[in-house]
């Protein structure tokens, strides 16, 4: 890339720059970049990072947020979001709606599943916690998503369970581990098992 930015491009500016580094940046002034060109890994890290801000600033707002509840909270960002996102599929995928009515019940079940327990059951029971608690106590415990998403692979759908999973699991535990067992954790974590009266 470096070669063909300067043999072709010497008026656009060019920075190399290492996968950590890029995330902070990206953090503290997104504006300062027009393109980004990565290779796979790379821009998975970037595309996770951008998400993790994203959901902490999602956090952050809801935290703030007064006189909504958490279902009614869930039930405006699925009306809201549901058209634009229609719009892109349908522009995007073209040939989704075919294949959707092909697939029949399973399809329909994932949407259900999708609808109801996902986003009914499991963001609002998300936005009632993030509104009760600090948001860096309940932060750690969406770590273990994608290790239900492995489990429930490997159990409903008997995917492979790899040692590279295995190690992924391993490390994603251990994360968990050393945050929620943080001295100023420990206590919270009990209370958020108290009943509160």
């Amino acid at each position: 890339v470096g070669r063909i930015h300067a043999s072709e491009f010497p008026d656009v500016g060019f920075e190399n720059m290492l996968a950590d580094n890029c995330a902070i940046q990206l953090a503290r002034a997104p504006t300062r970049f027009d393109v980004l060109v990565t290779d796979n890994l790379f821009g998975d890290l970037l595309s996770d990072a951008a998400g993790a801000i994203i959901g902490s600033l999602g956090a952050v707002t809801m935290k703030q947020m007064t006189g909504v509840r958490p279902l009614t909270f869930q039930a405006w960002v699925g009306l809201i979001s549901f058209v634009p996102l229609m719009v892109f599929s349908l522009f995007l995928e073209p040939q989704a709606p075919a294949l959707a009515l092909k697939a029949g019940w399973p399809f329909l079940g994932i949407i259900l599943f999708s609808a109801l327990v996902v986003s009914v059951l499991g963001h609002t029971t998300y936005y009632v916690l993030i509104g009760r608690y600090e948001a860096n106590l309940i932060a750690p415990l969406t770590l273990m998503m994608p290790l239900a998403t492995i489990g429930l692979g490997v159990l409903i759908t008997h995917d492979p369970f790899t040692a590279r999973m295995a190690l992924g699991t391993g490390i994603a535990l251990a994360g968990v581990l050393i945050i929620a067992l943080r001295r100023d954790h420990v206590a919270p974590l009990v209370e958020l098992w108290r009943p509160r009266g």
